[in-house]
C-alpha cells in the first residue's frame, strides 16, 4: 500500500483523507466533545485510546503549540501514535 490514507464513515458515507494533507486541513481546535465522543466508541480501540487520552489530559495540562492553539492535528497525531503503538505489542 503505497498510499497514505485513512477513512472516517461520517453521516453522509465513508470519507477518505489524505494524510499528508489532513494536517494542513485540520488545524482548528478540537471540541472537548469530540473526544468524549470517541471515548464512547462502539469500537473498544477507539474508546480505550480516547479515554486513557482523557484521563492523561486530566493529569497534565494538554501541550499547545507557541500561539497557545491545541489543534486537532495535535490531537490525532498522539491518538494515533497511541493506536499504533497498541496493535504493534
Amino acid at each position: 500500500m503505497d498510499r497514505h490514507e485513512f477513512a472516517i464513515r461520517h453521516y453522509a458515507g465513508q470519507i477518505w483523507y489524505d494524510c499528508a494533507q489532513f494536517v494542513e486541513k485540520n488545524r482548528l481546535q478540537i471540541r472537548s466533545e469530540t473526544i468524549k465522543l470517541l471515548a464512547n466508541s462502539q469500537n473498544s480501540s477507539i474508546a480505550q485510546m480516547f479515554r486513557s487520552f482523557i484521563t492523561k489530559s486530566t493529569k497534565s495540562a494538554p501541550q499547545k503549540l507557541s500561539d497557545g492553539t491545541i489543534y486537532v492535528a495535535q490531537r490525532y497525531n498522539r491518538a494515533a501514535k497511541a493506536l499504533i503503538d497498541k496493535m504493534n505489542k
